[in-house]
């Protein structure tokens, strides 16, 4: 069957401002090592599948094909959430191979282990294969995170759990309070979730409809725009329009909570989304006072904290417990790390002051 990774690169990833903007979002960005984490992450999944597809706005589309040159770049007509995005891609998968199985990657995290992961992913697209389930990768909790959703198992992790083991998945649950982690983690019974999702095709598109009954007639009109090729002006306006029908909400909220039809496979290999700057910090050099930098800094009487510059500047650090002071093109940014969340509060501010357009935030 053809194996086909769906890379969602429609995200604005507020929250690593002021090196992420709407012009320049995060998963362009080359925050570890040389190449982009859209570029690492095509590069990551090429040896599993036999096609890539990026799901990004008109806006990225270019820098999408830069990126990517082997993928085919599909391109959302408005800006909808991911829902809407898988749902585009999927319509017009069916249409391509319609037994194909799917996996859908977000385009901006980091993974330190390729190989752990290739294992990982080969297996979950055998049991999306084997199975008429949506198959996910949860992460051990290394700690209790506020930043991620968690998947309750409806048994224990056992030490050990081979990784790859299908495990039934009793609930999902949205980002906790400091004190809901703290109890998941020591329930032992959680996984972060990855947002990484595999299904055969024609599930996850029977998923989506039957999880969202109301979306039904707007998911009927996409799958009849996408089977029209080539398309006119008329037929790239009936999928805009059946785009623009479809809920304003991310895939996770409208499906993986709702479903049934889902397990989770174990993955270690090195994960981190990336999502906030202490997150930036945990895969930068750190001193022996916790302090991490991108470049030399100088710290004083300080620990645990974050220097993110785009150049070499003489930086120093003097009295400060727990800061991120970020410095990109002239903009500045200066916050605590309790605080981290918190940023994309400022990139909305200046979004909006300047009415620029945002993308989705990953």
């Amino acid at each position: 069957m053809q194996r086909v990774a769906i890379l969602l690169a429609g995200g604005g990833g507020a929250r690593l401002w002021p090196a992420s903007t709407p012009a320049h979002p995060k998963q362009f960005l080359a925050l570890h090592g040389g190449a982009s984490l859209l570029a690492k992450t095509a590069e990551r999944v090429a040896p599993a599948v036999h096609e890539i597809c990026v799901v990004t706005p008109s806006g990225y589309a270019e820098a999408v094909a830069r990126e990517v040159p082997r993928a085919r770049v599909i391109v959302e007509p408005s800006a909808r959430n991911t829902f809407a995005a898988v749902a585009l891609a999927v319509a017009d998968v069916l249409h391509q191979s319609p037994e194909a199985i799917i996996g859908i990657y977000p385009s901006d995290h980091v993974v330190t282990d390729a190989v752990a992961f290739g294992d990982v992913v080969a297996k979950a697209y055998d049991v999306a294969a084997a199975l008429d389930v949506i198959a996910t990768i949860g992460i051990e909790p290394t700690g209790p995170h506020t930043g991620f959703g968690y998947l309750e198992l409806r048994a224990g992790l056992a030490d050990g759990s081979p990784q790859g083991a299908a495990l039934d998945i009793a609930a999902f649950r949205e980002k906790p309070s400091p004190q809901q982690a703290q109890a998941y983690v020591l329930a032992g019974n959680t996984l972060w979730n990855s947002g990484m999702f595999f299904a055969r095709a024609t599930t996850l598109w029977r998923e989506l409809a039957a999880c969202n009954p109301d979306a039904g007639p707007a998911l009927a009109a996409l799958r009849e725009a996408c089977a029209r090729t080539p398309r006119t002006a008329d037929d790239e306006a009936a999928l805009a329009a059946a785009f623009a029908a479809l809920p304003h909400t991310s895939l996770d909220y409208a499906v993986m909570e709702k479903t049934a039809h889902i397990v989770a496979l174990v993955g270690r290999f090195g994960w981190s989304d990336l999502g906030a700057w202490d997150a930036v910090a945990e895969l930068l050099p750190r001193d022996d006072h916790g302090n991490a930098s991108r470049h030399p800094a100088v710290f004083h009487d300080a620990h645990d904290n974050l220097v993110y510059c785009d150049r070499e500047l003489e930086v120093a650090l003097v009295g400060c417990h727990g800061l991120i002071v970020a410095l990109v093109d002239r903009k500045l940014l200066v916050a605590s790390k309790a605080s981290a969340q918190e940023v994309r509060a400022v990139a909305d501010a200046f979004a909006g002051s300047r009415g620029a357009p945002r993308g989705k935030d990953a």
